[in-house]
């Protein structure tokens, strides 16, 4: 069974901090052990990214955007994403590296 990620479980991963953050973990542990595959969309990891910065910004944690920047890229690779958008493959690798 294929799944598609949502942008609000995606932050939920890559955010340490976020509210929903063991939900999200705890859905994708049943996700992979129910053998589905997680399909994330690039728009979707952009809304997440974006989402995701802004939070830790409204929070003043402008120390924590690098790492949690770096946590994307690992939990939605470039290479499994289902592009939609023309310009997010080039972008996406510009904003993770």
């Amino acid at each position: 069974m294929r799944v598609a990620v949502d942008s609000s479980v995606l932050v939920g991963l890559i955010n340490p901090f976020d509210t929903w953050r063991q939900q999200a973990l705890s859905l994708r542990e049943a996700l992979i052990a129910a053998h589905s595959e997680l399909v994330y969309f690039d728009c979707v990891a952009a809304e997440a990214a974006s989402a995701a910065v802004r939070r830790l910004h409204e929070k003043g944690r402008f120390a924590d955007v690098p790492a949690l920047l770096e946590r994307l890229q690992p939990q939605a690779p470039r290479e499994t994403l289902t592009w939609i958008l023309p310009d997010t493959p080039r972008l996406y690798q510009a904003c993770s590296s």
